[in-house]
């Protein structure tokens, strides 16, 4: 009954992995590859002004940053949450002192994808 639960917990913390990444790259109606290969083929001599290619390469930046930040943050909860649950009982306190850190982290880089937002919003206006 123990591995079942333990399987049932990683499927529901892995599935929003998947949607979290779907939806930042599906966010603005273009996918990140999309975006990269709008970049690279892009034409320097059209009337496209040099703010809005800064903006583009920024917006295609930001996004690359935040899914990586979010799936880094997703992965540390994931590695704790199974140290954790895979423990003995005596280990556990051990394990909830060491596990602070990684949840800081966690949300750390949660919130720096929530100022990366800010910033490319703010970028967006300015264009």
């Amino acid at each position: 009954m123990k591995k079942i639960i333990i399987v049932f917990f990683i499927i529901m913390l892995v599935t929003p992995i998947f949607l979290i990444q779907s939806n930042a790259t599906q966010g603005e109606g273009t996918s990140y590859n999309a975006k990269m290969g709008e970049l690279i083929n892009s034409k320097w001599s059209d009337s496209t002004s040099a703010s809005s290619k800064a903006t583009s390469l920024l917006t295609t930046i930001i996004v690359g940053v935040k899914i990586a930040a979010v799936a880094v943050a997703i992965v540390m909860l994931l590695a704790v949450a199974m140290k954790y649950m895979s423990s003995a009982p005596g280990d556990r306190a051990e394990i909830k002192k060491h596990a602070v850190p990684f949840v800081v982290g966690a949300f750390v880089l949660f919130g720096a994808s929530g100022i990366l937002t800010l910033i490319q919003e703010i970028s967006k206006a300015f264009n």
